[in-house]
C-alpha cells in the first residue's frame, strides 16, 4: 500500500500554517524566479529594509534546496544566509533559523536601536539641538 497522498498533504498542511503565521505580505519567495545569487540578495536586502521599517517583527524567505543549482550546489540559499550574517551586523536582522531545508524565518531587528544612535549624534539637546543648528545655518 502506497502513501505519496500523506506526504503531499502534510506539505500541504505545513504551506497553510505557513499562510497563516506569516501571510503573503511577510513571505519572499526566491524560488518561484529562480534568481541569480546577486539578483536574491538584491531583492531580499531590500525586502528585508523595507519589512523592518513597516516593523514586520517576522518574515519568512523561500529560497529553494538548490536541487535545479548546477551540481547540486544551492548558490541562492548560501547567498542569503551570508546576507542575513551581513544585515545581523548592521541591525537589519536579529537572528534567522531554518524552517525547512528551502526556507529561513528571520527575525528582524527593533528601529530603537537607531534612535539611540541618533541620540548619540544629536547629543543631549536631541531634535532641538538639530533644528538650531539648521536656523544658525540658514541665517547665515
Amino acid at each position: 500500500m502506497r502513501r505519496p497522498e500523506r506526504k503531499e498533504g502534510l506539505k500541504g498542511l505545513r504551506q497553510a500554517f505557513d499562510e497563516v503565521r506569516f501571510g503573503a505580505q511577510r513571505t519572499l519567495n526566491l524560488r518561484d524566479t529562480l534568481p541569480t545569487a546577486a539578483a536574491a540578495t538584491s531583492r531580499t536586502e531590500a525586502w528585508l529594509r523595507q519589512q523592518q521599517v513597516e516593523r514586520a517583527g517576522e518574515v519568512l524567505i523561500v529560497t529553494g534546496r538548490g536541487n535545479q543549482s548546477d551540481g547540486g550546489i544551492p548558490v541562492v540559499r548560501e547567498a542569503v544566509i551570508r546576507l542575513l550574517l551581513v544585515l545581523r551586523r548592521r541591525g537589519v536582522v536579529s537572528g534567522h533559523e531554518e524552517h525547512t531545508p528551502g526556507s529561513f524565518v528571520v527575525t528582524l531587528a527593533g528601529l530603537l536601536g537607531w534612535q539611540g544612535v541618533m541620540l548619540l549624534i544629536l547629543g543631549q539637546g536631541g531634535v532641538g539641538a538639530l533644528v538650531s543648528a539648521t536656523t544658525a545655518m540658514a541665517a547665515n
